[in-house]
């Protein structure tokens, strides 16, 4: 998900304000609850003192677009301080756990981090899989193959 400046300034400062109370769990709950759609009165109620902070001061900056954006760009954050990459999986079927964490064992030797991986059935598919981690695609569909092939083809000189 690609972040907007302003609020990716906004939740690097909240961040360092959470690390910093060792509150970075608590706030980052406090804002998957207003990704849901809890309304603002009931987050701050039951927030931490950080979150409630936070969300006055967005309000009192007429910042409220910072508030919509907020947890997705603090997760985001919080994967990069952990050295984590989220990512997700399309195959023709669902695949298994033994599956999977083979996928995500290979992924993490392949990007030096850990990687934490969503299944998706993709009935398009034919065989293989599709995995999306971050901007990058590791296309290892039938039809991922059979282009990258119809490509090379393509581009090979012709005899003369």
């Amino acid at each position: 998900m690609r972040v907007d400046p302003v609020t990716a300034r906004w939740a690097q400062a909240l961040f360092n304000t959470a690390q910093r109370a060792d509150a970075v769990d608590e706030v980052e709950r406090d804002l998957d609850r207003i990704e849901r759609g809890d309304p603002l009165r009931e987050v701050v109620a039951g927030a931490h003192p950080l979150t409630r902070n936070f969300i006055e001061l967005c309000l009192l900056r007429h910042r409220r677009e910072v508030l919509e954006e907020i947890a997705p760009a603090f997760h985001q954050r919080v994967l990069i301080e952990r050295g984590v990459v989220e990512g997700v999986v399309e195959a023709p079927r669902a695949l298994g756990s033994s599956e999977l964490g083979k996928l995500k064992a290979a992924l993490a030797l392949r990007l030096g981090k850990d990687v934490i991986l969503t299944s998706r059935v993709n009935e398009e598919l034919l065989a293989g899989v599709r995995i999306l981690v971050g901007s990058n695609m590791i296309d290892q569909s039938v039809q991922g193959r059979l282009e990258e092939l119809r490509k090379k083809l393509e581009a090979a000189p012709l005899p003369a």
